[in-house]
């Protein structure tokens, strides 16, 4: 009966170790709650980037968060011909860097640079230890930890400010919430 103990504690830590040796892909398709971040990722060829590159964080929104754009939003997102948009949003959650949020200190904020070029994400934390990132999204599944790096699971998705050119219109350039209306415009009509 003495041996019970320390058999629960191997078992527990290599199970633990097991869990630590999946990729980040794997880990967001095996949680059950990060589907369409994993889809998007392998339909934006970022799926290898994600596995190989390291150190990263990702910042995966949940697939509640998903849920809360608009539907031809998520549709467009998933279609080829809008994969630069889709891998742009995409390569804006992902941090260069292992980014634990148990390593912030309350009332700290930080800025780390994100995939997408020239742009960053801040990090803040408050006194309760709440985490948030780029003030609108929270973080709810905290250092997640995978073969090469971290996963910290967030409640919204997060819009990186770029611009993009309207294709319909001569010269326009509107923010990312344009390319989201332009995205919604390519989507047949159901009527």
């Amino acid at each position: 009966m003495t041996f019970l103990p320390f058999l629960l504690i191997v078992v527990g830590t290599t199970f633990a170790r097991h869990l630590h040796q999946e990729s980040i892909l794997t880990n967001l398709q095996q949680h059950g709650n990060y589907s369409i971040m994993a889809n998007l990722l392998g339909s934006a060829n970022l799926d290898d980037v994600v596995d190989t590159t390291s150190p990263i964080t990702v910042f995966a929104p949940t697939d509640d968060a998903f849920s809360q754009l608009p539907d031809a939003l998520l549709v467009a997102l998933q279609l080829p011909s809008l994969s630069p948009l889709t891998k742009s949003i995409l390569q804006y959650h992902i941090a260069t860097s292992n980014i634990s949020m148990a390593n912030i200190q309350p009332g700290r904020n930080i800025v780390v640079p994100s995939m997408l070029t020239g742009s960053s994400l801040w990090i803040v934390k408050d006194q309760d230890g709440n985490v948030k990132v780029n003030k609108e999204a929270n973080v709810v599944d905290k250092d997640v930890v995978a073969k090469n790096s971290l996963i910290q699971g967030i409640d919204r998705v997060l819009t990186p400010s770029f611009t993009v050119v309207n294709l319909t219109a001569p010269l326009v350039i509107t923010p990312i919430q344009g390319a989201f209306d332009f995205a919604q415009q390519l989507m047949p009509s159901q009527g």
